[in-house]
């Protein structure tokens, strides 16, 4: 028994007497929200402006996001309906237009060649009859006259009207003209010879009237003149030309046409192209060569047909050549016959065809067609087409080369379409399908607000369901905090004061020689009258006895603990499980807060016959120290690493870190059984020197930056001896809620949440967490994973506003001097006993405390003395004025006070609240007093040296001196 209570008391003063440790319980402390800090008079009105403002807030933009995501959602709607409609239309309107080019060039490439074989057959026809005009008189002497003429020019043929209509017919002509060719000494012989052919020697067709050819001079060959028909006596011309010729009509399809005996070389336009056969011909004489090329037919440029009674349009005349058949070098004459070329274009569209410009060009003019019904129309001099349609050109000649001679004028012919065109193949189609596809839209529009509606009514009633389950956790936190806050508090004071006392009563029993010094010593970490053994274990109680307690109050601590964690796991799983869960930065001694949050667990590892052991051994090799190990052990302890080594820190929440271990140490506990062992073992993988360094920037949460460089790897197995897991149990034990065997492996309780919310922790600080296991029965192992780095010394600008990080284990020559410093502290707390543990647990500590029992006579004593205090400790819910508003009113005051919340209320409106009134901290219940000097040390908040206070005037209403025990600060 009496070694039971030894191992018990070293257990103890290792958990208890060391005030600096971390508790992992501790909650987020970084929201964003905004409240309300008007002044409420109930908690109930205080519940409703905290927590139901802050969610109004929340719900407000969560509604504004939502109505956001309709108009966003509505105009995307919006713009896909316009965008398909438009599609759509463009898609059939193209489609249209595609299918009318495509019959446009099928209808082009069949009309221009139509109109070319026109022309040829016009040309073909020519041939023929001047075939048998060289036939029936093939000699250039011989000739039929019966006025005694002979040979050329004084010829006619009987039946030629029959003849030249059958040929036109064939041949698509319109009009042809026999004339010989008449020299100037010719003309009065001539003019006999033709009058007496039309009236008296016609035999085939009736004789013409007697008022054929004849002009107001009388009968005779003539032209055009100033004053009517001239006569022609002579071959000259006005326009020069150098061959003094006459080519008069003698016969013409038509029988007794008013062009009988028109001199056709009078004009230039025809002239020119008569000039330019005989020129041909004359040359090939000349130069002996062939005449060949000088038969082919010559072709004017545009002129208009005078002498016809309805204006046929553009035309031109056809000059055919005429040789005797024997004496082919012989030029007697010519065939003119005239082209209309409208007539070209008639009958090669179909009658459904319209809106095709036809643009037939010259050398020297150019006129353009149109094409409505299938029938062509003028449309004027000049290229009319529109040049939008330039890509459906469609071109062809009219007179090929190998047809027509070499002088003839060129015609060609291109064809485009024109709007008109594709009118015809225009329908409603890609409006019906715009509206098609607009109507498709605003069909599933009409859907999808239909279901929206549906899904907003359920959203809304799960959200009040959420809401009320989010307000039923937060009172369930607040109602179990509270009182637990009170036992927490005490239960930790009574054990530190009996651990204190009882090693008073020990000294004082050991007669030691230095007593004095000792109790000197002493002072700086208690403030209870020095008890005399006798007085508390000897006479009063047995050391046994007291060791009992001491292990059932620790007992207690550790349930109340597990009930807070629960509570924790509740409130953190939606942001873990979102990944949102905020992290308050600091650099972190990892090695001591392994040591500090194992020894949290040894007192009931010791009373279950667990064997917990931390081992620092593979930290220590891989830096190079050579610790002297525990002989118990055999194990190496975080005092036996180097300051060098303990200078690798880790970059992270510390409160978050230390909930990860103590899930993983408490897990191991829960799982091994009697007799069993838990070991945590930590290890570094440290990266290769000669790889580029790798710096990353922190941002601290006491507004420091600092660039630090990574080192390494850190890892911390936690291996247990109990009941193991199968290989699915291993990969799901990380899954929200999972438990296994909870009835007979487990030795306490649990949320399920506890192993999901440290591996969501783990991956928010840049490492992880894995777990392995060899099967049933063979145990566990988990491990944490996180990135190490090295803090440097104080390097000037190395990082914007950090400050020198001390290593913790570095004597600095100044820790006799920080300790006999001591803060002047404000506590605020309704609950007297809440108030009282707390005042007591302070200056246990050293420092000097003074209380208040609502916000106003916070905010009365501040305002008395605006830099008398360090630090301000607020209770959230109190009456008369709350903890966020006189935190509020004394910012108001300009107190720069370091102010911590501590409050029962820990949703992330209610530590946002106090936050925004200008809180620097908020410190979940059950209170912690090392974490709220890990706060001090963090915010670099120190007090003054205890012989300050005696100089100073007391405050007005100051409590009784019983609350200004001076102690210094351990």
């Amino acid at each position: 028994m009496k070694q039971r209570g030894a191992d018990n008391r070293k257990t103890i003063q290792a958990s208890v007497a060391k005030p600096k440790q971390l508790n992992a319980t501790e909650m987020d402390i970084t929201v964003e929200s905004s409240v309300d800090y008007s002044t409420n008079t109930s908690s109930a009105r205080r519940n409703r402006k905290g927590g139901g403002v802050a969610n109004q807030l929340r719900l407000t933009k969560t509604w504004k996001a939502v109505f956001t995501g309709r108009v966003v959602f509505i105009i995307c709607l919006a713009a896909v309906a316009a965008g398909l409609g438009t599609a759509s239309w463009l898609l059939f309107r193209n489609s249209e237009e595609e299918l009318g080019e495509q019959q446009f060039q099928a209808i082009a490439e069949r009309a221009i060649n139509g109109s070319q074989a026109i022309v040829v057959r016009k040309r073909l026809g020519t041939i023929s009859m001047v075939s048998v005009l060289s036939s029936l008189f093939p000699k250039a002497e011989e000739g039929v006259s019966a006025s005694g003429f002979e040979g050329w020019p004084f010829v006619y043929m009987d039946g030629y009207e029959e003849v030249a209509q059958n040929i036109i017919a064939t041949s698509s002509g319109r009009e042809m003209g026999f004339c010989p060719l008449v020299y100037p000494d010719q003309l009065s012989d001539f003019e006999t010879h033709a009058y007496d052919w039309f009236l008296n020697l016609r035999q085939s067709q009736p004789p013409f009237p007697d008022s054929v050819a004849n002009s107001s001079f009388g009968q005779g060959i003539w032209q055009p003149g100033p004053d009517g028909r001239a006569h022609v006596t002579d071959g000259s011309t006005s326009w020069g030309s150098p061959y003094e010729i006459v080519t008069p009509i003698l016969q013409h399809n038509l029988g007794a046409h008013p062009a009988l005996m028109l001199n056709l070389h009078f004009n230039p336009t025809r002239g020119v192209m008569i000039d330019n056969i005989i020129t041909c011909v004359n040359q090939s004489i000349t130069n002996g060569d062939s005449i060949d090329h000088c038969l082919g037919g010559a072709v004017t440029d545009m002129i208009n047909l005078t002498s016809q009674t309805e204006d046929p349009g553009p035309s031109a005349l056809l000059f055919e050549p005429i040789f005797p058949a024997f004496d082919n070098r012989t030029l007697v004459g010519l065939l003119a016959s005239s082209i209309a070329w409208r007539e070209s274009l008639e009958d090669v569209f179909n009658e459904d065809v319209s809106g095709v410009d036809c643009v037939l060009t010259t050398p020297g003019n150019t006129f353009t067609y149109g094409v409505r019904d299938g029938v062509p129309y003028d449309r004027g001099f000049g290229d009319l087409h529109d040049s939008s349609y330039n890509h459906l050109r469609h071109n062809i000649t009219l007179t090929p080369d190998d047809l027509f001679s070499e002088f003839s004028t060129t015609y060609q012919l291109e064809m485009y379409p024109n709007s008109e065109f594709f009118e015809t193949y225009e329908t409603n189609n890609p409006r019906n399908a715009t509206i098609g596809a607009v109507c498709i839209i605003v069909f599933v529009s009409a859907l999808f607000f239909v279901y929206d509606f549906c899904v907003h009514k359920e959203f809304d009633a799960r959200q009040e369901l959420l809401e009320a389950k989010r307000m039923f956790v937060r009172f369930v936190s607040h109602e179990v905090r509270t009182p637990l806050n009170t036992v927490c508090m005490g239960l930790e004071l009574m054990q530190e004061e009996m651990v204190n006392a009882m090693d008073a009563a020990r000294r004082s029993g050991t007669g030691n020689a230095n007593k004095d010094s000792q109790d000197k010593k002493e002072t700086k970490h208690t403030s209870t009258p020095k008890l005399q053994g006798e007085q508390l274990v000897g006479k009063t109680v047995k050391g046994e006895d007291a060791f009992e307690w001491l292990s059932l109050s620790q007992s207690v601590l550790n349930n109340a603990q597990a009930s807070v964690d629960v509570l924790n796991d509740l409130l953190n799983y939606d942001k873990v499980q979102m990944g949102e869960l905020s992290l308050e930065l600091s650099v972190v001694s990892l090695w001591e807060l392994l040591d500090s949050t194992v020894n949290e667990f040894r007192l009931a590892a010791q009373e279950r016959k667990i064997n917990l052991s931390l081992d620092f051994g593979d930290v220590a090799k891989a830096y190079g120290d050579s610790p002297e190990l525990e002989p118990a052990s055999k194990k190496t302890g975080v005092d036996q690493l180097s300051k060098s080594t303990q200078a690798r820190r880790v970059v992270g929440d510390v409160v978050r870190l230390s909930q990860v271990i103590r899930n993983l140490v408490s897990n191991g506990l829960k799982f091994t059984p009697e007799d069993g062992g838990l070991s945590v073992l930590a290890r570094v993988e440290i990266v290769d020197a000669k790889a580029a360094p790798v710096e990353k920037t922190f941002k601290l949460s006491n507004g420091r930056k600092m660039i630090l460089q990574r080192e390494g790897v850190v890892f911390v197995d936690v291996t247990d001896t109990g009941a193991g897991m199968t290989p699915e149990q291993v990969e799901t034990v990380f899954n929200d809620g999972t438990q296994f065997n909870a009835n007979t492996l487990q030795g306490g309780g649990g949320s399920g949440l506890g192993l999901f919310i440290a591996k969501g922790i783990c991956k928010q600080h840049g490492g992880s967490l894995g777990c392995k296991s060899d099967g049933l029965g063979n145990g566990t192992t988990f491990t944490l994973k996180l990135p190490l780095y090295k803090v440097p010394g104080p390097q000037p600008n190395h990082a914007e506003g950090a400050a020198e990080i001390p290593n913790p284990t570095e004597d600095t020559g100044e820790s006799d001097e920080e300790e006999n410093r001591s803060a002047r502290i404000l506590a605020v707390d309704d609950s007297l006993s809440n108030l009282k543990l707390l005042t007591r647990m302070l200056t246990n500590r050293g420092h000097h405390c003074i209380g208040a029992s609502n916000g106003e006579e916070a905010v009365n004593l501040v305002e008395q003395n605006i830099s008398a205090f360090d630090s301000i400790l607020l209770d959230f819910e109190m009456p008369v004025m709350n903890g966020p508003t006189a935190c509020a009113h004394i910012r108001k005051l300009g107190c720069s006070a370091f102010i911590v919340g501590i409050t029962g209320n820990v949703l992330p409106e209610d530590v946002a609240r106090f936050k925004e009134a200008g809180a620097n901290a908020v410190l979940p219940k059950p209170f912690k007093l090392a974490s709220l000097e890990q706060l001090w040390s963090e915010y670099g908040v120190t007090g003054r040296h205890p012989d300050s206070y005696d100089a100073r005037e007391p405050l007005a209403d100051e409590p009784s001196s019983s609350r200004r025990v001076v102690f210094t600060s351990s």
